[in-house]
C-alpha cells in the first residue's frame, strides 16, 4: 500500500498534479468544441478542439492510471464530449453538403 501522496513508484506527487492537468484541459477543450459547433466561423476550430479533447482525455486517463491522481471524470468527459462533437461535426458537414447539392 502506498502513502496518500505517493505514486505506485514511490515518488512524491506535487500538489498541482493531484488533478491531472491533462484531464482538466481535456474537459475544457471538449466543451469548447461542443459549444462552437453551430458557429459557422468555427469550421476549422471545432475539429481541432474536439481532437484535442479526445487526445488529452486519453492521455489524462493513462496518466491517472500511472500516478493515481484525481481527475478521471474530467478526462472521461473530455474525450466523450470530444467524440460526440466529432460525430456531430461530420453529420453537419454531410448534411450541409447534401443540402448544397440538392439546391
Amino acid at each position: 500500500m502506498t502513502h496518500p501522496g505517493t505514486t505506485r513508484r514511490g515518488t512524491l506527487l506535487r500538489t498541482a498534479d493531484r488533478v491531472a492537468a491533462g484531464s482538466a484541459a481535456s474537459a475544457v477543450a471538449g466543451l469548447l468544441a461542443f459549444l462552437v459547433v453551430p458557429m459557422r466561423f468555427a469550421v476549422t476550430l471545432t475539429p481541432i478542439l474536439a481532437l484535442a479533447g479526445i487526445v488529452l482525455g486519453v492521455l489524462g486517463v493513462r496518466r491517472i492510471g500511472l500516478t493515481g491522481a484525481d481527475g478521471r471524470g474530467f478526462a472521461t468527459a473530455g474525450f466523450v464530449v470530444g467524440g460526440i462533437t466529432v460525430v456531430a461535426f461530420v453529420f453537419l458537414l454531410v448534411a450541409g453538403a447534401i443540402e448544397g447539392t440538392a439546391s
